[in-house]
């Protein structure tokens, strides 16, 4: 009794059903995402990988398939009363926000780079986009976010460390009552790199839909193509923008309770279950559920990998029903004995 007591102390206020409801959700959206981007990554690298958008999309299905295995963790947390497990390492912990925040920042600006060299097609039909360019961006961008970070984290500036409230690793200071420039700093940058891409890719979503509800349909397979591609996008930032708002609005209201904590001083530990679930659910759920969804869409929206995977799963299904023949005509066993022989 002593042990169960102690166990539903971990966490006080929350419920057990609603952690293994999320905890559900996000390990479908795992399964689902890890297998969807994995099939969809082999697509694209069996493709011409010259061409901008084909780079574009087999990079986003790397970062979607790591940002599906960070899952992992959290799912194993909320089937067990959100005791930490390896999140209660420091160095794991460190490591998994590492990659976490990683992954999330990687994959919304390449959602940029896509909807915006998208719509500079469709508006500008003749103006051609740099490939080359696109390589450097992302790798600066990358190597910006882990210098940035590893600085943080190295020199304790910030620290992350497990939160039962959250189910998931986040950085914290050392004083919260207390916080230093840098510390304010790299929290405005942060709040920045994952609000502000939100609208260039809102602004970018509305004018692909302007610009292909004023463009006449020309009869021709070039034209239709090159629409349903930027249909097939636009749906795409859609479908980011629906995932995001509520991470987008959590983190307008984290901004707020900061603010509050030191005008009023608040007190972070009663915030409340709905805050907590909140956090949950508009944060790391969202993201996979994101990460699940893209394939599915490349699956509905792509016919040459909607055939390329028919074809996969056909050549598949025939060598297994050839193997079975042999086998239930004895060839099998037949060829076994000969070679032991």
């Amino acid at each position: 009794m002593e042990e169960e007591e102690e166990e539903e102390d971990i966490t006080p206020g929350h419920s057990r059903t609603a952690d293994q409801v999320i905890g559900s959700l996000t390990a479908v959206c795992m399964i689902t995402g890890l297998i969807g981007n994995v099939t969809a990554f082999l697509y694209f690298w069996g493709r011409k990988r010259g061409s901008l958008h084909n780079m574009l999309y087999m990079t986003i299905t790397a970062v979607d398939i790591s940002t599906s295995l960070s899952a992992i963790s959290i799912v194993v947390v909320l089937f067990n009363n959100r005791a930490p497990f390896l999140l209660g390492n420091s160095l794991f912990c460190t490591q998994w926000y590492v990659i976490i925040a990683f992954t999330v920042r990687m994959s919304i600006f390449l959602v940029v780079l896509i909807s915006v060299t998208r719509t500079i097609n469709i508006v500008f039909p003749f103006h051609r986009v740099s490939y080359h360019r696109l390589i450097y961006a992302m790798l600066l961008y990358g190597a910006w976010i882990l210098t940035f970070d590893g600085v943080v984290f190295g020199m304790k500036i910030m620290y992350p460390r497990y939160e039962a409230h959250y189910a998931y690793c986040a950085p914290f200071p050392p004083d919260i009552t207390n916080l230093t420039t840098m510390q304010i700093v790299w929290w405005i940058v942060l709040e920045a790199e994952f609000m502000l891409p939100s609208f260039v890719v809102f602004i970018s979503f509305t004018a692909s839909i302007v610009s292909l509800q004023k463009r006449a349909l020309l009869k021709n397979w070039r034209d239709v193509k090159s629409r349903r591609v930027s249909v097939t996008i636009t749906l795409f930032t859609a479908v980011f923008l629906v995932c995001n708002t509520p991470f987008f609005l959590y983190q307008m209201n984290v901004i707020i309770y900061r603010t509050s904590y030191h005008a009023y001083g608040l007190d972070f530990n009663k915030a409340g279950p709905v805050y907590w679930y909140g956090s949950l659910v508009s944060q790391p759920l969202t993201t996979f559920l994101n990460a699940a969804l893209n394939p599915c869409l490349y699956f509905l929206r792509m016919r040459p990998m909607k055939l390329w995977i028919c074809n996969v799963v056909e050549d598949r299904a025939c060598r297994f029903c050839n193997v079975a023949r042999r086998a239930s005509r004895g060839l099998i066993p037949q060829l076994s004995t000969s070679e032991e022989k």
